[in-house]
């Protein structure tokens, strides 16, 4: 997990590019980059150096300890960017074709999966605007408070700053709980166990 998601930022491309170089770190050095059990536990410290990688040729280690940085704006800005030096690297001899595949196939799958996520914040953030809203003003319409309020809570996860929702939000009123009694009037004090 990056740096930025752990601090609750936006993930974007280059999220995906830190993953891409904890996986080649790993790979090149057989050990993971960060002291302690936990990235997390790296990060809440005082910085840490990633150990260089002696076994990796030069301007594959610089990579790769580019791709570490805690700040996304250290990092290389794109996969296209990480494509085209790999082609770089590879026309020049320094590196093997099966590393150039092997980071360009970790690359893709790291930018499918990115890519996967995104579609399915944008769809949920879609239902919620396009469907939900729709859903909750009929219910609104038919008195139905607690479906309503619950689709509220729902569409609120996906679409939080949707003018609309927090429009229909203030239509929904509280939830109320009725108690009745039995004989009606019968007065309960909160803590006192009934009387027998």
């Amino acid at each position: 997990m990056a740096p930025e998601q752990l601090q609750g930022k936006t993930a974007d491309a280059r999220t995906d590019l830190f993953s891409l170089g904890l996986v080649l770190y790993e790979m090149t050095a057989g050990t993971l980059p960060f002291p302690g059990s936990s990235l997390g536990m790296m990060l809440n410290s005082a910085p840490a150096k990633v150990p260089p990688l002696p076994r990796a040729p030069d301007e594959l280690g610089k990579l790769i300890l580019r791709l570490l940085e805690k700040d996304p704006a250290r990092r290389p800005q794109s996969a296209v960017e990480i494509r085209d030096f790999l082609s770089k690297l590879e026309r020049g001899g320094k590196l093997s074709r099966r590393a150039v595949a092997a980071a360009l196939v970790l690359l893709l799958v790291g930018a499918g999966a990115f890519g996967v996520q995104a579609y399915r914040r944008t769809s949920r953030a879609r239902w919620a605007q396009n469907e939900a809203l729709q859903e909750v003003a009929r219910l609104i319409r038919q008195s139905r408070w607690l479906a309503a309020s619950d689709l509220v809570r729902k569409a609120e996860r996906y679409a939080p700053a949707s003018a609309e929702l927090i429009r229909l939000k203030g239509l929904v009123p509280p939830p109320t709980v009725t108690i009745e009694t039995e004989p009606a009037g019968a007065n309960r004090c909160r803590g006192i166990p009934p009387s027998i």
